[in-house]
């Protein structure tokens, strides 16, 4: 930012918190900032303060410009409105100006007859020489956005908002150039000024900006975004003039933006992806290193958005669909079969009308590709795992039942192994384990569970079927019941077909 700015970094990062982004979008932008940057303002580098001595009554008519307010250095400690004529109580000395941004070239002195003195710099901008009254014309300024796919405002006093692929004439007081803002208060680099003889003078702009005159046109750097791998299938680039442009993802779209960073994204119906990447001072993307787990093209013109592979298991809710929204979200998908999805990181809202009330729950996927629920948002049927969201109605355990050998030899014995797994927790069930021959009406035997060798959450019995069986097919089915130290629920009863051979 030019040296002559009173705003500093910390000032428009505070703007960025303090400003609602739905505001800025709909060109409250200037407006907002005024407020804001009014609390912030610093006496800018280099800047005279009046001089010490007995005060005069001075009039200052500002109403020509474009920013709809201003500050003296030195002597106000708020903008002063410059929506109608402004009196104040100035010492004799240099007065400078400033109307958000840096201080205004013309810095004319108070005489110490209480009249206005005005040097060269305030040629053809200000007039009221000799008398009490200054006014302060300016010169015209156009800043055109026609080639670019944002709006842009500077970082002055006013609704100075251009929106994209628009051009407009604002009136401004001679200045070293400010910063450009685009998207949701995003610095963008680029600063323009007026020059005293009212050509436009830019710093940091690079070829994302060109002159003419006393005419800027912005023209940003082409940009390629490359959603398709994504599971949603429509999103909104998070910048000024896109957000009521919501674009299918079904293909790649081209943007010119201007270099800034902080570019953010929303998937579906207003979820906020929990990323946000840059364009470089050269047109390259820029993003940090950990979200190359989703994210490809850094250090190109091109952002391809591969998404993070989570996976969605609803089958426990039975044939039907779910969402992800909120509100209209695309597209639905079948809950009858997991679901493999590539999603950006954000907070996604689970909908299904298989799921009981409340119908919906909120879980969100970061960028090391894990799934958590939101604080206060579980809900009874689901479970995450890494990024994987399971949800099922049923208890979350479940009873396994297998034999050996299969098939047995006719007359011959055989065992029966029992689980009871849980699904959520690493923990060796405890309790007891019922076996029944369904076919011949039997109850095998019932035995205690003892901690799995082969799985960690699972606890396991076994006995032996000495029923000798002739040749044919039998049901075995085991059932749970929880008791001793580790008990889990109680889940549905399984079963397997034992052959008998003939020998």
């Amino acid at each position: 930012m030019s040296t002559a700015s009173v705003l500093n970094h910390q000032d428009l990062m505070g703007l960025r918190a303090t400003c609602s982004r739905k505001r800025l979008l709909r060109g409250g932008a200037g407006a907002a900032a005024v407020a804001f940057m009014a609390a912030g303002l610093t006496l800018g580098a280099g800047a005279q303060a009046a001089g010490a001595g007995p005060l005069h009554t001075m009039t200052i008519d500002a109403t020509a410009l474009s920013t709809d307010a201003l500050n003296i250095v030195g002597i106000t400690t708020a903008p002063l409105p410059t929506t109608s004529v402004i009196t104040v109580d100035l010492p004799a000395g240099v007065t400078t100006f400033n109307a958000g941004g840096a201080a205004f070239f013309c810095q004319p002195s108070v005489t110490p007859s209480g009249t206005w003195e005005l040097p060269t710099s305030c040629s053809g901008v200000a007039s009221g020489a000799g008398t009490s009254t200054l006014a302060l014309t300016g010169r015209p300024i156009t800043l055109g956005t026609t080639a670019l796919s944002t709006g842009v405002y500077p970082l002055l006093y006013g609704n100075l908002v251009v929106g994209a692929g628009t051009t407009e004439t604002f009136t401004w007081m001679p200045q070293p150039p400010v910063e450009m803002v685009v998207g949701s208060a995003l610095p963008s680099r680029c600063e323009v000024g007026l020059a005293t003889d009212g050509k436009v003078t830019l710093e940091r702009c690079g070829t994302s900006a060109a002159v003419s005159g006393a005419a800027v046109r912005f023209v940003g750097f082409p940009f390629y975004f490359d959603a398709r791998a994504l599971s949603t299938n429509m999103y909104v680039i998070e910048a000024m003039d896109l957000d009521h442009e919501v674009t299918p993802s079904s293909t790649v779209h081209t943007y010119h933006l201007m270099a800034a960073n902080g570019y953010g994204m929303q998937v579906g119906a207003a979820i906020v992806a929990s990323f946000h990447w840059g364009i470089g001072p050269a047109g390259l993307v820029t993003y940090p290193a950990a979200d190359n787990t989703f994210l490809s093209g850094r250090g190109t013109g091109t952002l391809v958005i591969n998404g993070l592979p989570a996976t969605v298991n609803a089958t426990g809710l039975g044939s039907g669909t779910f969402t992800l929204g909120p509100d209209v979200f695309g597209p639905s998908l079948d809950q009858s079969a997991p679901q493999t999805l590539h999603l950006v990181p954000g907070v996604y809202e689970f909908g299904s009308e298989g799921l009981p009330a409340p119908g919906w729950f909120a879980w969100a996927l970061s960028n090391t590709d894990a799934a958590r629920f939101v604080s206060g948002q579980a809900h009874p049927c689901a479970y995450v795992s890494g990024p994987a969201l399971v949800v099922d109605c049923a208890p979350p355990t479940f009873t396994e039942v297998s034999g050996a050998p299969n098939w047995s030899d006719n007359g011959g014995t055989f065992v029966v192994t029992g689980q009871e797994c849980d699904r959520v927790s690493d923990v060796h069930a405890t309790g007891t384990m019922t076996f029944t021959d369904v076919t011949t009406g039997a109850v095998l035997g019932t035995v205690t569970l003892v901690a799995s060798t082969k799985f960690a959450n699972c606890g396991e019995a076994s006995l032996t079927d000495d029923e000798n069986l002739p040749p044919g097919n039998y049901r075995i089915k085991a059932l749970y019941a929880p008791s001793g130290a580790v008990p889990v629920p109680t889940s549905a009863p399984a079963s397997y077909r034992q052959r008998v051979e003939a020998t």
